[in-house]
């Protein structure tokens, strides 16, 4: 019997936007298997499914959008991507997170000397996949370049349509997979490498077209000559092909380490149930390659707690909105009208967190009619937009939080009520992580609210409603922020319930100044479970299942909040004129014992990102103030170099409405975390005080490009 184990490193499979998601994953095999490969991948991915009619009438829709997808060859002589789909003549990996992304482990020589095939291909369900172009690539000359390079594709030994754009490097292979255990136990493996080949492909573009269609779904192969079925090479003659046979000998054990990124601004897990099914899901899937539908594998589904979207100052200012008077009808048609009810809405802002209460000021209602069982509720309207490429279903759903009793012809003010009105957990609004409408990647699910009050009652058809868009943010404003903004006059202004995410943050290119990035609990937020349940069974090859049958189920999950968020720094921008500065130069920090007291935790503690995350919480005087050489200090303890980014995200949480970040520090962490310097310096960018010192950043940044998007992340 095969079976196959996928042991996270977090039980609980909760995960933040930004962490590591790692752990091992193990194969036993009691009788040999033959295959192609045995292989790991994390995918998050949106799905709807929704249909018209019954029976031969009946109309089936369905869409996807791929958020990442990331695989790694546990056993096996060759490396792909995940698989592009529907990309047709032009594969820009570059879009989906990690999709390009090969993980080779090598040796130390081949650092220095290494060549390998790297293929363009199309995958086709159920049939051989076709080879759409190759290359012979000269690995060590491509990293060592610094560059992202294009090559014109091969077939058959003759020049092919289309190019394919790649870059590389070599890091150690310990900066790419964790060696030890959260209890310090050191994890078994089979590769040896002391190194890793990263080669990331960029892009496939020009590509001949596969099928009748021309809707090649392009994956990327690469292989060493030496593992392919002919290992002989010959100018004009087609390349030889991936060696794809081999056999795991019965008794085999495999245990192997595992670690895949999540986005920092990784889009919320979400189960939504409108339509026949529609959800973002997280898994990490291991199986076992037999090149048919019914490989065994074994998945995990995670929880992803985003940290977008984050309100600007518009929806932290008070609004409002008036209806009225207007007729209320009866649902008996020959009573006629019911009366007239005038609303006024008023709140504080329009950004809140699942969980805080809603401030409603001055809210008015006045109904004038002699109906005595009329009443008015406040209410959270969620709209559901479902899609393929060509069609959109929408949905909504109402969610009641709270009733006030009307008396007739007497106008009833919330403000000398003793009514309290709360978010209820639901999932922060999604705008669809993808901003442009192509045909192979669309926005298939995205969601968004509205808040306000309507009057009605049994035995109305009709009812008056004055309602304003919402925004429910991952995180509720700072303190400080709302202050700045409460005594505003009230905006009448109208922004479209879709339109309200102009107003708000939702990817990772921004600083946020009104509200913290959440991270995790330590923010002060408590996680909340929504809904019942879910089994995560998605069709027939969920039935080739080997794995753990309990991990077919998960609880999806929101984070609330009871109220602002406090911070040490205000966002005014009068106030940010008097913060002290860290000078550019290095120097210790006032209150360095608790730096001190925060080094020696880490060298005790597994979870750098939860223990940094605490400790800025708990010395808010000392975290704004971190010198480049505590910085330093800081990520020096967080030996896992994937951890790393996430860590300077809780630094930065510090800092947040402030001005005392500076080139200084992106310096200091990106010569502690040389395997992650292009990540933690984008990271850092929009923060920092000083960005006419760029060039200092950029200068140690090894490839062009990721000169180029550091670059345009600082302010201009």
């Amino acid at each position: 019997m095969t079976k196959i184990s996928i042991d996270l490193e977090r039980d609980n499979g909760i995960y933040y936007a930004g962490e590591v998601v790692r752990g091992t994953v193990k194969l036993t095999c009691k009788s040999s298997v033959k295959c192609r490969a045995f292989n790991i991948q994390l995918k998050g991915q949106a799905r709807v499914h929704w249909h018209t009619g019954s029976g031969d009438n009946r109309t089936d829709y369905s869409g996807s959008t791929m958020f990442q997808d990331q695989r790694f060859t546990v056993q096996g002589n060759f490396f792909k991507t995940g698989v592009f789909d529907e990309a047709g003549e032009d594969a820009f990996f570059d879009m989906i997170h990690n999709l390009g992304v090969l993980q080779i482990p090598c040796s130390s020589n081949e650092t220095q000397n290494m060549q390998i095939i790297v293929r363009a291909m199309d995958y086709d369900w159920g049939k051989k996949d076709d080879l759409l172009g190759e290359i012979l690539l000269d690995v060590a000359a491509l990293a060592q370049s610094g560059e992202k390079r294009s090559f014109p594709l091969m077939r058959n030994g003759k020049p092919g349509k289309g190019e394919m754009t790649l870059s590389a490097k070599f890091l150690p292979y310990e900066a790419i997979f964790p060696m030890r255990t959260s209890a310090g136990i050191a994890i078994s493996r089979d590769v040896q490498d002391e190194y890793c080949l990263v080669l990331k492909a960029h892009q496939a573009t020009g590509l001949r077209k596969a099928d009748m269609f021309g809707r090649n779904d392009v994956y990327i192969q690469a292989y060493r000559p030496e593992d392919a079925k002919s290992t002989e090479i010959k100018a004009g003659k087609k390349l030889p092909g991936p060696q794809k046979k081999i056999t795991i000998p019965a008794g085999t054990e495999i245990t192997a380490p595992f670690a895949f990124t999540l986005r920092h601004d990784a889009p919320p897990s979400a189960e939504l149930r409108m339509g026949d099914y529609s959800y973002i899901r997280y898994k990490v899937r291991a199986y076992i390659d037999l090149a048919n539908w019914k490989d065994p594998f074994a998945k995990r589904t995670i929880t992803v707690i985003p940290n977008r979207p984050i309100p600007m100052p518009l929806l932290i200012q008070p609004h409002v909105a008036s209806v009225g008077p207007a007729p209320l009808y009866s649902s008996c048609c020959k009573c006629g009208k019911s009366g007239v009810a005038t609303v006024k809405f008023e709140t504080s802002r329009i950004a809140y967190a699942p969980g805080e209460t809603v401030n409603m000021g001055r809210s008015t209602i006045l109904y004038e009619g002699g109906k005595n069982d009329m009443k008015a509720y406040v209410v959270l309207t969620g709209y559901y937009q479902l899609s393929t490429y060509y069609s959109t279903h929408t949905s909504t759903r109402e969610f009641i939080l709270g009733t006030i009793p009307l008396i007739p012809n007497m106008e009833t003010n919330l403000a000398n009520s003793n009514m309290t009105f709360h978010i209820p957990p639901v999932f922060p609004s999604f705008y669809g992580a993808v901003k442009k409408r192509d045909r192979f990647l669309y926005s298939c699910l995205k969601w968004t609210y509205t808040i306000g009050i309507k009057v009605g009652g049994e035995g109305c058809a009709t009812s008056v409603q004055a309602f304003l868009p919402v925004l429910i943010s991952s995180a509720p404003p700072y303190q400080e922020a709302l202050m700045e903004y409460q005594n505003m006059p009230h905006k009448t202004i109208s922004i479209g319930m879709w339109d309200i995410f102009n107003h708000a943050v939702v990817g990772p290119d921004s600083a946020c100044t009104t509200a913290p990035t959440i991270t995790g609990p330590e923010d002060g937020g408590q996680m909340v479970a929504v809904g019942m349940p879910v089994n995560t069974w998605e069709g027939p090859e969920d039935n080739q299942n080997v794995g753990d049958q309990n991990s077919l189920t998960y609880q999806p999950m929101v984070t609330t909040f009871s109220g602002p968020a406090a911070h040490t720094t205000s966002t005014s921008s009068s106030y940010q004129e008097t913060i002290p500065m860290v000078p550019a130069e290095p120097m210790a920090p006032q209150g360095s014992s608790a730096v001190e007291s925060l080094l020696d935790k880490l060298d005790n503690e597994f979870d750098k990102r939860m223990t940094v995350g605490i400790w800025v919480r708990e010395h808010p005087s000392q975290a704004h103030l971190l010198s480049p050489i505590d910085f330093g200090s800081i990520l020096s303890k967080v030996t896992f170099s994937l951890d790393q980014p996430s860590v300077v995200g809780e630094l930065l949480a510090a800092f947040e409405g402030s001005n005392n970040l500076t080139c200084q520090h992106i310096l200091a962490v990106m010569n502690t975390c040389q395997y992650q310097k292009t990540e933690v310096a984008a990271m850092m960018a929009p923060y920092a005080r000083d960005p006419e010192n760029k060039e200092s950043v950029l200068a140690n940044l090894d490839y062009s490009f990721d000169r180029n998007s550091v670059s345009a992340k600082f302010r201009s």
